[in-house]
């Protein structure tokens, strides 16, 4: 006798159980190839393709059929003008990265080495430890104890640098490579506490200026002599002879220590890299300027003088760091 009771009827599975299920049955071939059971996932792959393969390209047909609203020709235009700023700071930024290099090439020219270039990045510090980190490629941690903020530049260079290379502004000296490891390298500023290099102190005559200085003498004495700027130039030059000193870094300037006072040195005298850095630079390199003197408190026969850096050394950018020939790379 035939059952009298109602039939259930088949209902068609919703768009969202469909499409659940696909995810599940996904799930389920993943877990089954990373368990090792690689002829299931690859039979039932093959079994249902004729399912997937239309539904991969209805996804690729959505998806490359669905496109954001059209612009407005007033949102076009701002979209152009905001490249075309963009692409005008690259190129300025470009020449300006040329005028240093060729300015740093005439004069290095006769001192043969090899320019490392980059661009600093990121800025903050402790303002009596003027350290900059720099990075010549991959990022690296600063050490534990530095008490300084990171600058990073990015250059084909990928060795290590020696400790003491000179590292150069946009025009004047900044500092030296006092910490190296593979693409990356601490610079230290002249200012800074911990800096000291051999330098000359040039003592200049401003255009109308006259001033005493003390010469050698054949006997091996001093000799007073008052000069006057001559009109032969528009602006200073030297005069008398060049004085040897060690700059050493204070923090916030360069000091010269014990210096004679006989030197008679006075704000606007030149600091620069003399013979004892010409292993690493040429002669001549500007540092910075004398901006006070002051007789030491326990010897009157000496002052302290200090100098202000010409570089910019809170606004660094490019920089480049000297590698002498004689060093050779690693």
């Amino acid at each position: 006798m035939r059952s009298l009771g109602r039939r259930t009827k088949w209902k068609r599975p919703t768009r969202k159980a469909a499409l659940t299920g696909l995810i599940l049955l996904s799930l389920v071939l993943i877990v089954l190839e990373n368990t090792g059971q690689r002829r299931i996932p690859y039979t039932l792959s093959h079994t249902l393709r004729p399912v997937l393969a239309p539904l991969g390209e209805a996804t690729i047909y959505l998806t490359s059929h669905i496109a954001p609203a059209p612009m407005t020709n007033d949102e076009r235009q701002a979209e152009f003008s905001a490249i075309l700023v963009q692409v005008k700071q690259v190129i300025n930024d470009q020449q300006q990265r040329i005028n240093e290099l060729r300015h740093w090439r005439d004069a290095m020219e006769g001192f043969p080495c090899l320019l490392i270039d980059g661009h600093v990045t990121v800025r903050e510090g402790n303002p009596l430890r003027e350290l900059r980190l720099v990075d010549v490629g991959d990022n690296r941690g600063v050490r534990p104890g530095y008490l300084v903020t990171t600058r990073r530049i990015v250059t084909p260079y990928e060795n290590e640098l020696p400790k003491g290379l000179a590292v150069l502004g946009s025009n004047y000296i900044i500092g030296v490579i006092s910490d190296s490891a593979a693409n990356t390298a601490t610079v230290q500023l002249v200012t800074d506490s911990q800096f000291q290099m051999p330098a000359t102190l040039y003592r200049m005559l401003a255009p109308g200026q006259q001033r005493d200085v003390f010469v050698s003498t054949p006997s091996g004495g001093l000799e007073k002599k008052t000069v006057t700027h001559d009109g032969s130039t528009a602006g200073s030059y030297p005069v008398g002879e060049p004085i040897p000193v060690l700059a050493k870094g204070t923090g916030k300037q360069i000091v010269l220590q014990q210096v004679p006072a006989t030197h008679n040195i006075q704000p606007g005298d030149l600091l620069t890299t003399g013979p004892s850095t010409t292993n690493l630079l040429p002669i001549g390199l500007t540092i910075g300027r004398v901006v006070d003197c002051r007789f030491e408190s326990k010897d009157p026969h000496h002052v302290d003088v200090y100098v202000e850096p010409l570089a910019d050394l809170s606004n660094l950018e490019n920089v480049y760091i000297v590698m002498p020939a004689s060093r050779g790379t690693k």
